[in-house]
C-alpha cells in the first residue's frame, strides 16, 4: 500500500507544483495542508502526516523547491506569489475548509491565507514564524544557503557531517532526526548531490528587503483559532515578538519546545500532544457550528 498519493498542478503562470496527499480523502475531519519553510519542501512532514492518519494530510511544495518546478527567470519567488499558488491549490482540490500548518516561510504564507482567504481556514499552526523575524537571522539564512550551493558535499555521509557542524544549534535530537533533514535539504542530481532547490532562491532573497512590517498580515489571525510553536532557541523567532503576538491575539496557544531551534520538528513529544489536541478542537468547534 502506498504511504501518499502525489500529483502535480500547473498553475496561472504555467509551473508545475509538486504535492502529496496522505490519509483518507474521505475521513470527515478537518484536512490539514503542511507547508515547509524557504530551502524545505513536503517531504519534511512525512513522519507527521503518516502518525495523523487517517485524517488527510497533505503537503505542497512550494515552486523552485522539493520537486516543483523552478522558474527560469527567478522572478516569481516573491511572497505574494507563493500565496497565490497555495490559493490555486486549495481551490483546485476543493480542500476547504481546512486547517493549515506552516513552518517559517509557510507560516508566513498561512498568516497570508488569514487575510485573502479567510473562510477557506478552521485554524493555523504556525511552526517558529512571526510578523516579526530577526533580520540577522535571516541573514544567516541567506549565507548558509549559499555556501550549500558553493560547496555541495561528495556524498551523504559528508552531507549529514557539513549539516551536523553549520547547524548543530537547530537541536534535532537523533540520528535519524539528522537523516531526514539531509536527505530533505540535498537531491541526486547527474550523480551528484546538489540543494534540493533552486539555487535562483539566493539571488531572489537579495533582491527583496527584509521584511519590515508583518504585523497587519497576522492581525488576520486573531479571529482564527491559532497555535503557535517556538523553538526555545530560536534566532529567528524572539520572545518579545512571540509575547506582542499574545497580546494581539488573546487566544493564541504557544508551545516553547526545549532545546529546539530554528525550527521544531513537531514531532518532539512535546509537540505533538498540543498538535493533537489542537486537530482535535477545530473538529468539535466544526461539528457543533454544523449542528447550530
Amino acid at each position: 500500500m502506498n504511504e501518499y498519493r502525489s500529483g502535480r498542478l500547473r498553475v496561472a503562470d504555467g509551473l508545475a507544483l509538486a504535492w502529496r496527499d496522505y490519509g483518507d480523502p474521505a475521513d470527515p475531519r478537518l484536512p490539514l495542508l503542511c507547508l515547509a519553510g524557504m530551502t524545505r519542501h513536503g517531504g519534511d512532514f512525512h513522519d507527521l502526516a503518516l502518525a495523523l492518519a487517517p485524517r488527510r494530510v497533505l503537503t505542497l511544495d512550494l515552486r523552485g523547491r522539493g520537486r516543483s518546478d523552478w522558474d527560469p527567470s527567478g522572478r516569481s519567488y516573491r511572497p505574494e506569489v507563493y500565496l497565490d499558488d497555495v490559493r490555486q491549490f486549495i481551490a483546485a482540490l476543493d480542500l476547504a475548509p481546512l486547517a493549515v500548518c506552516g513552518t517559517s516561510l509557510g507560516g508566513f504564507v498561512a498568516m497570508g491565507l488569514a487575510l485573502v482567504a479567510p473562510t477557506a481556514l478552521a485554524g493555523v499552526i504556525l511552526n517558529d514564524a512571526g510578523p516579526d523575524p530577526d533580520v540577522a537571522a535571516l541573514a544567516d539564512i541567506a549565507g548558509y544557503m549559499a555556501e550549500l550551493v558553493a560547496k555541495p558535499p561528495a556524498d551523504w555521509a559528508a552531507a549529514e557531517a557539513m549539516l551536523r557542524g553549520r547547524l548543530a544549534s537547530i537541536g534535532l535530537r537523533s540520528d535519524r532526526d539528522w537523516q531526514i533533514f539531509t536527505r530533505g535539504t540535498f537531491a541526486e542530481r547527474d550523480g551528484r548531490l546538489a540543494v534540493s532547490w533552486d539555487p535562483g532562491l539566493g539571488a531572489a532573497m537579495k533582491r527583496q528587503p527584509p521584511p519590515r512590517d508583518l504585523w497587519p498580515i497576522f492581525g488576520a489571525v486573531k479571529d482564527l483559532p491559532t497555535l503557535l510553536f517556538r523553538g526555545a532557541n530560536s534566532p529567528l523567532l524572539r520572545v518579545e515578538t512571540v509575547q506582542r503576538m499574545r497580546d494581539l491575539h488573546p487566544g493564541l496557544e504557544v508551545v516553547t519546545v526545549p532545546g529546539a531551534g530554528h525550527t521544531p520538528t513537531l514531532l518532539e513529544p512535546e509537540s505533538r500532544a498540543p498538535f493533537d489536541d489542537f486537530l482535535d478542537r477545530l473538529d468539535r468547534d466544526r461539528g457543533h457550528r454544523h449542528a447550530a
